[in-house]
């Protein structure tokens, strides 16, 4: 369309804004809360019991979660419930879940992940949310974040977010049938925003189920869009906070569930209300189940000690798997099995048939040995170790360690242990690609 045009339908969208309804409407709402009561209760009583390092590992592994979604949610990487909980759990370093993820993934992650325990920090001091508040929640949460794209006269174009600051612009988005989705027009966001934060202040929100606080919050706050780019983001987290001071976990939207959400807020706009509060009950209702059985059945309790032959058995179907990975990426080649490396860390075993060398090229003389042992008086679940050594012309020093722990690969390999063997075959073709000594 020509400036004239999208400036008439700029115009239509601001006419067409409806400001959210009060929260009384959605305090009249019937919900049933039965389940997520008890369960909230159970977990009060399982956080009693456990000791504090448990109680905190386990929540901290929630919020690493919640923010690894929280960003692909919006698109900025791709992510499954396998890669979200490796993250979370640190079964794999943020370095080689940004190989995975692709570039920006780590800075994305850290600044959602300092948004989520800014939240969890603003719960527990039980403070009243202000709009301040709210602002630095969102300079926090997008600090990673420097602009946005605009749709103008001239066409498309970038503009720098700046951080914390209500939008200039309007942002209205072209649905796919072609119509206008209309939120906040920028000189009606103050009193829009005031008028959130005031009906959070009120004593019917306040004294409200928590579930039907985080709804209200996550539609209110989505309606309004106040800020020019985040605005997903930060709504899910505002949101959280009702959830963390409450029961301590926040709205963690996975990406499985991306349509029923955004159906759910849909069906919100509309009037219908009932979607959104069942997501955001069964959703955070799955969670404190979750967080319940990590908590009563830690997940880093050492597994039985290992019988060695089937060690040995692990170590060398890992190392084939290895090189079966290698194998499908460019400039991989490989001799396999070899004799094992010298250089290997205190108290691994290498089987025999678990090493091979990987060439980064055919015209490369040297190679990068790789190989896979297992630590069977080892006092955490970590028994397998695959070990990256250093150029084989050269030192021969160890450059690279990455463990997996016996459950991820006994009797077979785990999604999550095969999920981790994509980014560690690319890091032993970038070590093998490196020249030798000339």
């Amino acid at each position: 369309m020509d400036a004239e045009e999208l400036r008439r339908a700029l115009e239509a969208a601001d006419a067409a804004y409806e400001p959210f309804p009060a929260f009384s409407e959605w305090a009249s709402e019937p919900i049933a809360l039965g389940s997520w009561d008890d369960a909230a209760s159970h977990l009060a009583s399982v956080r009693e019991a456990a000791s504090v390092e448990e109680v905190t590992t386990r929540i901290d592994e929630v919020l690493r979660g919640a923010a690894v979604d929280t960003g692909a949610i919006e698109g900025l990487y791709p992510a499954d419930r396998g890669f979200t909980w490796s993250v979370a759990r640190n079964k794999i370093s943020l370095d080689q879940a940004e190989v995975e993820a692709g570039l920006g993934f780590r800075r994305s992650f850290e600044a959602q992940l300092a948004g989520f325990e800014l939240a969890f920090h603003r719960a527990r001091g039980g403070e009243v949310i202000t709009e301040a508040a709210i602002r630095e929640i969102h300079r926090v949460t997008c600090a990673d974040d420097s602009t946005y794209q605009v749709q103008t006269d001239h066409g498309v174009q970038q503009r720098t977010l700046v951080l914390g600051s209500y939008k200039t612009e309007t942002n209205h988005v072209v649905l796919a049938d072609g119509s206008w989705h209309a939120y906040a027009p920028v000189d009606r966001v103050p009193e829009e925003m005031h008028r959130l934060v005031e009906e959070m202040r009120s004593e019917l929100f306040r004294s409200a189920p928590t579930v039907v606080q985080a709804a209200f919050v996550q539609h209110a706050f989505t309606s309004v869009h106040p800020f020019a780019d985040g605005n997903g983001r930060v709504a899910r987290l505002l949101a959280s906070i009702p959830l963390l001071r409450a029961a301590s976990i926040p709205l963690w939207v996975e990406v499985s569930d991306r349509p029923r959400y955004f159906d759910a807020l849909e069906s919100a706009d509309g009037g219908d209300r009932q979607p959104l509060l069942r997501f955001v009950t069964s959703t955070t209702l799955g969670l404190l189940r979750e967080l319940i059985l990590t908590i009563e059945t830690p997940l880093d309790r050492p597994p039985p000690a290992l019988e060695a032959p089937a060690a040995v058995t692990a170590a060398e179907t890992l190392a084939r798997e290895i090189g079966t990975r290698l194998r499908e990426l460019p400039s991989a080649y490989l001799e396999f099995p070899v004799t094992a490396p010298r250089l290997v860390p205190a108290g691994v075993t290498v089987p025999e048939g678990a090493s091979m060398l990987v060439r980064g090229a055919p015209a490369y003389i040297t190679g990068c040995p790789v190989s896979v042992g297992f630590e069977p008086a080892a006092d955490t679940s970590d028994r397998f170790a695959v070990l990256v050594h250093g150029d084989i012309g050269g030192p021969g020093g160890l450059e690279r360690v990455e463990r997996f722990s016996a459950d991820e690969l006994l009797p077979r390999l785990t999604p999550a242990a095969e999920r981790r063997l994509g980014p560690i075959a690319r890091l032993i073709v970038h070590e093998a690609r490196r020249p030798g000594p000339t």
